[in-house]
């Protein structure tokens, strides 16, 4: 219940993200369907069933878990104990933001994302 309650309460948050994040990406044109060259959304070469299982479970199960130790275990701990809660959330966010391979817009929107669960 607590989950459901902080996804809802991040909602307005996550969708003033996407939003800001759209106008960005239109003002910089990047909504124009090219092809970006992120490598997690091209296809494997071999067509392995291996690949594909070992690329979900390293998208779904590991890059989560690294991320979280990464941004909420260290990073944010060793923020913590120089600023308070509220700068520590928007720093830590901005840093998960700024590590994502999107665009413009979709770093702000994760950003954002990251800055509303970080003061969850």
């Amino acid at each position: 219940m607590v989950g459901i309650f902080a996804w809802l309460a991040s909602a307005p948050l996550n969708a003033i993200g996407a939003r800001v994040g759209n106008l960005m990406d239109s003002a910089f044109g990047f909504l124009d369907n090219t092809e970006v060259g992120i490598a997690l959304y091209e296809t494997t070469l071999s067509g392995s069933w291996i690949l594909v299982i070992l690329g979900a479970a390293s998208a779904y199960v590991l890059a989560p878990l690294v991320e979280e130790m990464a941004f909420r275990g260290c990073l944010y701990r060793w923020c913590r104990v120089r600023m308070t809660w509220i700068p520590t959330a928007i720093v830590v966010g901005l840093a998960f933001g700024i590590i994502h391979p999107y665009s413009p817009g979709g770093m702000i929107q994760v950003a954002i994302g990251g800055i509303a669960y970080g003061l969850l």
